[in-house]
This record gives structure tokens, sequence and C-alpha cells, in this order.
């Protein structure tokens, strides 16, 4: 399967999911992660690091998967995703448009994402503190 996902700590302690998708990602692929990051499943909820400088393309099912998956509320979990690729790039700003997620964020290398999950998760739990 392209796409390898395991976990990681945040520099908070918060624990993250790391997604690296290789090669074709394609309808497959794209059911098995949604299968696994959907809210109550094994990484529902996490913040992501999403990986795809070794993506090469994703398929047309895969993208109406991810487009149709649309918001899931409060349990949208903040996504970075980097992107190396140019046309990977164009199709996930793409994607993220159609979707209305307002939780992910793309970057051009991997040094950025970590400290802006982390960000935003400590924002999110302040909040979250301070409303009771």
């Amino acid at each position: 399967m392209p796409v390898e996902m395991s976990t990681f700590e945040l520099p908070g302690g918060t624990r993250c999911l790391r997604m690296v998708t290789i090669g074709h990602f394609s309808k497959e692929d794209a059911e098995a992660v949604r299968e696994k990051t959907d809210p109550g499943k094994e990484y529902g909820g996490l913040p992501q690091l999403c990986l795809t400088q070794r993506q090469t393309s994703i398929s047309a099912e895969a993208r109406a998967i991810v487009s149709r998956r649309g918001s899931v509320g409060e349990f949208e979990p903040w996504s970075a995703v980097v992107v190396t690729n140019p046309i990977i790039r164009v199709t996930t700003n793409f994607l993220v448009r159609i979707a209305r997620n307002k939780r992910v964020r793309l970057f051009g290398n991997e040094v950025e994402p970590t400290q802006w999950l982390s960000a935003r998760v400590e924002e999110e739990q302040k909040v979250r503190t301070a409303s009771g």
C-alpha cells in the first residue's frame, strides 16, 4: 500500500498522525485512509502531518473520495501537508478548497509543519479550557 501511517508526539506532547504517500494514490488508498482517520477510528481526530514528496499521482476516484468527505465538524483534525510536486500541489490545493476545510495548510518543506500543528493544537486546547 502506498500509504504509510504511524504516530509521533508534537513538541507539546500531543499524539499526531504521520502519513507518507508513495507513488500513485488510488481509490483504494483513499478509502483505507478514510477508514482509519474518520471520527472514532484508530487515527480519528489526531492532528495530521501528510508527507507527499514521494507521491507521483492521484486517481480521479481518490480525488472524489477526498473532496466528498467534507467537514466532520468539531472532529476535523488540523492537517499540515508537505507538497513538493507542483502537480500534486495544485490538486491538493483544489481538493482543500472544494472540501472547504479551513484546518489544512500546505507547506513546501518539513521544517515548519510540525511547529504549525503544535501551535494550532495548543491554541485549540486553550480555547477549550477557557470555555469550560
